[in-house]
C-alpha cells in the first residue's frame, strides 16, 4: 500500500509540474521586480507591443529584467521573430543585454513584408 501512494504522489507532483510548464509565459510566476529593473520591463513591453511583426495573435511574450539584462521567453509565430524581439529590446534605453528563450509556432519565415 506504501508503494501505491508513493506513486500517486509521484504522478501528482509530475501533472502538476506539466501543468505550470504548459501555462503562457506571461501567466508562469515571476520574481517581483523593483526600481529601474520594473521601469526596463515596462518600456520594453511597449516598444514589443508597438511593432508590427509582433502584434499576431499566436505571440506571448513574458518580459523580466535583473540589473538592466532583460530576459525575453514565451512563444512567437515565426522563427525570424526571435532576432525581431530581441532587437526591439536591446534598442529600449537601459537595456545592457537581451536573453532569450522562445517557443514558435512555425520554423519558416513570414511570406509577406511589413
Amino acid at each position: 500500500m506504501n508503494t501505491r501512494f508513493n506513486k500517486f504522489i509521484l504522478a501528482a507532483a509530475l501533472v502538476s509540474g506539466l501543468a505550470a510548464a504548459a501555462l503562457p509565459a506571461s501567466a508562469q510566476t515571476a520574481m517581483p521586480l523593483t526600481g529601474d529593473d520594473a521601469a526596463l520591463v515596462e518600456q520594453v513591453k511597449t516598444a514589443l507591443s508597438q511593432s508590427r511583426p509582433l502584434k499576431d495573435a499566436d505571440v506571448d511574450i513574458a518580459v523580466s529584467a535583473t540589473n538592466g539584462v532583460v530576459h525575453l521567453s514565451g512563444w512567437l509565430t515565426y522563427s525570424d521573430d526571435i532576432a525581431t524581439a530581441e532587437q526591439i529590446a536591446a534598442s529600449v534605453s537601459g537595456v545592457k543585454s537581451v536573453d532569450t528563450h522562445f517557443h514558435v509556432w512555425a520554423s519558416n519565415g513570414r511570406t509577406s513584408s511589413f
